[in-house]
Order: C-alpha cells, then sequence, then structure tokens
C-alpha cells in the first residue's frame, strides 16, 4: 500500500469538513466513504508505524542495558577522562578498585587517587594520548579511599570529535597487585639467597682457614708420631694413629669440599668459548694414572665449542669420571663420553658399564654430603656430585641420572646453546 504523508491527510480532514458543513457534494456519501476509508488506511499505517517504534525503542533499551552491564561489570576499570584530567565516566568494577562510589569519582581529577611519585608517570601517559598515539599504556600505584594500595595497568586511547580533535581519553585499568607483590618476593627471596650465598661463603673461609690449620697441626704430629714410635707400640696403638691420620686427612677432604661448592655460585669468572675437545684432554691428562691403573677404555664424541665458565666444566666432566671409575664393576671400566646439539641446548653424557644405582637414589645422590656407600669401600666427602650439580645449574641448565644395579650409569647434563 502506497505510504501517504500526514499533510495529505490533513487536507483530506479538512475538504471533509468543508463538504459536510455546506453539502456541496452531489453525492456526498461517496465522497464522505472516500474520505473515510482513507482516513482509516492512514490510522492503521500509524498503529503499524506506532508498533514498530515501541518495538525499536524496547530493542534499543535492551542493548542498552545490556551494554550497562558489560561496562559495569567488565573484569577492568574503566574510565572516561577529559583533557584536563577530570573523570567524566567511570564503571562499577572503577569503582570497587578504588573503593569509592561512582558519584564521588565522577567530576573529580584521576591524578587524586595516583600516589605523588607515579604523577610524572601518569602525565608522560596523558602526553602521549593528547600527542596522537593510538595505544598508551604504564603501570601505576593507586591509592584506595580506605588508605590502602594497588598496583594497575593502565592502557588508553584518544576519542576524537565530529572535527577529528582528541577530546578523551578512553582508560582500562587492569589490577596487578598479585603479580607485583609476587615480584617483590622473589626480588626478596633472590635477596636472602644471595645474602645466604654470601654467609656460605664467609663460613667456609673461615672454616677452610681457621679449621684446616689445626689439622694439618695433628696429621703432622700424628705421622711424626707414627714414624718414631711405630715399632715401640702395640698393634692396638698403631690402629688408634692410623684412625685419627685418616679421620683428619678425610675431614680436610670434606672442608676442601665445603670450599669448593660453597665459591661455585659465587664465583666470578666471567663465560668465555670453551672448547670442550679441549678441556677433556686436559682432564683425562690429569686423571692420566687413575685410569692406567683401572686400565679403563675411554671413548669420546667430537665436542662442540661453548660459552661457559672453563674452569667449572673441567671440574664437571673430572667429577663424573671420577665417579665412573671409583664405582667400577669386576669388568674393565669403559666410558664414553657423548654430546648431542639440541634445539637450544647441548646434552652432554658420561655413560659407564659401572655397577649402577638404584632408582630410588637417582635424587638424593645430588644432595650434599650423601654417600650411598661407607667411607671403607670408597674414599671421597659426598661432594662429588652436588658440585656437579651446583655448576651445571650455574650455566642454566640441568642433570640427572639413568641408571640400574648391574646395569651401568648414564649421567645427562645440559648447557644452553648461547
Amino acid at each position: 500500500m502506497e505510504k501517504k504523508e500526514p499533510e495529505y491527510f490533513n487536507k483530506l480532514r479538512i475538504e471533509a469538513k468543508k463538504r459536510l458543513k455546506n453539502r456541496e457534494s452531489v453525492r456526498p456519501e461517496i465522497d464522505i466513504e472516500r474520505l473515510m476509508e482513507e482516513l482509516s488506511t492512514y490510522h492503521i499505517e500509524l498503529e503499524m508505524q506506532n508498533e514498530q517504534l515501541r518495538d525499536t525503542q524496547a530493542e534499543l533499551e535492551k542493548l542498552n542495558r545490556k551494554y550497562t552491564d558489560l561496562f559495569d561489570f567488565a573484569p577492568v576499570g574503566y574510565f572516561v577522562v577529559n583533557k584536563k584530567g577530570i573523570i567524566e565516566e567511570v564503571n562499577l568494577t572503577g569503582c570497587s578498585m578504588l573503593g569509592v562510589e561512582r558519584r564521588s569519582l565522577i567530576k573529580n581529577p584521576f591524578s587524586n587517587y595516583v600516589v605523588e611519585s607515579d604523577h610524572k608517570n601518569l602525565y608522560s601517559f596523558y602526553q602521549k594520548i593528547y600527542a596522537g598515539d593510538e595505544r598508551a599504556e604504564c603501570e601505576l600505584k593507586l591509592k584506595k579511599k580506605d588508605n590502602s594500595f594497588i598496583y594497575v595497568q593502565i592502557v588508553g586511547e584518544p576519542v576524537r570529535d565530529e572535527n577529528n580533535n582528541i577530546v578523551q581519553s578512553r582508560t582500562a585499568v587492569l589490577d596487578i597487585t598479585q603479580r607485583i607483590n609476587s615480584e617483590h618476593k622473589s626480588d626478596d627471596l633472590a635477596k636472602e639467597v644471595k645474602r645466604s650465598n654470601i654467609d656460605l661463603e664467609q663460613f667456609a673461609s673461615v672454616v677452610s682457614h681457621d679449621i684446616r690449620e689445626p689439622l694439618r697441626a695433628i696429621t703432622g704430629f700424628m705421622e711424626l708420631l707414627q714414624r718414631k714410635y711405630k715399632d715401640k707400640l702395640d698393634a692396638q696403638a698403631n690402629e688408634y694413629i692410623e684412625f685419627a691420620i685418616t679421620g683428619s686427612k678425610s675431614m680436610k677432604n670434606m672442608i676442601l669440599g665445603i670450599t669448593q661448592y660453597s665459591q661455585i655460585q659465587s664465583n666470578k669468572n666471567i663465560f668465555s668459548n670453551v672448547d670442550v675437545n679441549k678441556a677433556l684432554k686436559e682432564v683425562l691428562l690429569n686423571l692420566q694414572v687413575i685410569i692406567a691403573e683401572t686400565s679403563a677404555i675411554i671413548t669420546v664424541d667430537k665436542m662442540p665449542t661453548i660459552k661457559a665458565d672453563a674452569s667449572q666444566f673441567s671440574q664437571l666432566f673430572q667429577n663424573l669420571i671420577q665417579n665412573a671409575l671409583k664405582f667400577k664393576s669386576d669388568q674393565i671400566p669403559k666410558i664414553h663420553i657423548g654430546c648431542r646439539k639440541q634445539e637450544s641446548s647441548w646434552l652432554f653424557s658420561v655413560s659407564d658399564n659401572g655397577m649402577g644405582i638404584a632408582p630410588e637414589n637417582h635424587e638424593r645422590i645430588f644432595t650434599i654430603f650423601h654417600r650411598l656407600h661407607s667411607k671403607d669401600q670408597y674414599e671421597g666427602s659426598g661432594l662429588g656430585l652436588a658440585v656437579c650439580k651446583k655448576i651445571v645449574e650455574r650455566h642454566g641448565g640441568r642433570i640427572w641420572v639413568e641408571s640400574e644395579i648391574g646395569k651401568g650409569t648414564t649421567f645427562y647434563f645440559t648447557i644452553p646453546n648461547l
């Protein structure tokens, strides 16, 4: 049906009234019926338009409620701030963050809730937005109504008017208090660990100096006593002297091990390019006596050049190879030193055909002073593998063992490929 304009129907009404009044029509009933029909049609169209308007209004109200809910209950605070820094709009999440009602926030400067030490950061943030940057962000410390504080990350963008002038900033505010507190705790823990390492190093230094000297004297006098009076003392007395000498040497080795262990992390040596082939040759040269005594067969893969502390890396290999030679089986020791490049690191391995290690001890052997065998069976301070673990960790890698009793042992460790 063709849509009629309201002015047209107004004219029809006027015409109808005029004709009814003057009775000018020859057949007035026909004209009146036509006019009434058209007026009725107009009325129906108006009702339809009104119904459409009501439906549209209801839909708009529904969408507005949905927008309001999304805005107010968003997981981040949302602030609209004008060029003067005055809050013009804020959602309920933003109010909750600061513990302030909406009416108390609106028309107040956002800077009122930023700690003074962060005002400079806020000023730089607004400078970027009003300079035309599409996005700006920074971290701030905000003061709540109850005088407690929260840490937030704010992300803002400019709002432009019809003339493309920037008139406001829309700012999303994310509470990062938990993250910042965790970082502070991590920093505090790191400081505590550093302090503990310094204390350990100082303690080890004192122990090394103050105890080794008396031990050296005790050992010297015992050995002198043994040489001078060995033939004049009975077997039991000589045995006691031997126990004292052995104990003193064992304690001396333990003190040296503690000193070495405590100094790994605090070592001031700078990482440099280390040719592992050359380093291994020097290690095997140092161990040539025990290698010859055990008739060990040692094979080595081609090794890379890596970034490492040269002395510590040599110590690492020396400890692992000595371990393989010490805990050999009845067979001739066969040791293979391997290397394989991984995505972001080098994987090294030291494999042997020795007596093996039970699975329940795979973690415990890297603990300081942990021994699987008595000192009567095998000499040592119980620090060798703990030192290895410390060295590998200082280089950013990890170390582990795969072994079974009677089936040999393989130690693996990784070093980042820098």
